[in-house]
């Protein structure tokens, strides 16, 4: 259900505010699992490369994903000043 709401939410959002999807340098799903955001980005024809993705290795970040997330794009400099992301939370 997850994949489905949030591939259908963010395109509602996308038209909503008049932004290209292209325009989204990196992508924040949540960190339920690696496999979980391959899926995500299988289900919204994006390459996985947009998505950060700390959930490998099996640590369980759980309410810290976000913030753990935001600070791996800034360090592997994934995102810059200027860049769109989009946070994705369910």
């Amino acid at each position: 259900y997850y994949l489905k709401c949030i591939n259908e939410t963010i395109g509602e959002l996308l038209a909503l505010e008049n932004v290209a999807i292209s325009s989204i340098k990196a992508f924040f799903p949540p960190q339920i699992s690696s496999t979980f955001i391959s899926r995500l980005s299988s289900e919204m024809k994006i390459g996985k490369e947009k998505f950060v993705d700390i959930a490998h290795g099996g640590k369980d970040l759980f309410t810290s994903s976000l913030p753990y997330a935001l600070q791996y794009a800034r360090e592997q400099q994934i995102v810059k000043a200027g860049d769109i992301g989009l946070i994705i939370n369910v």
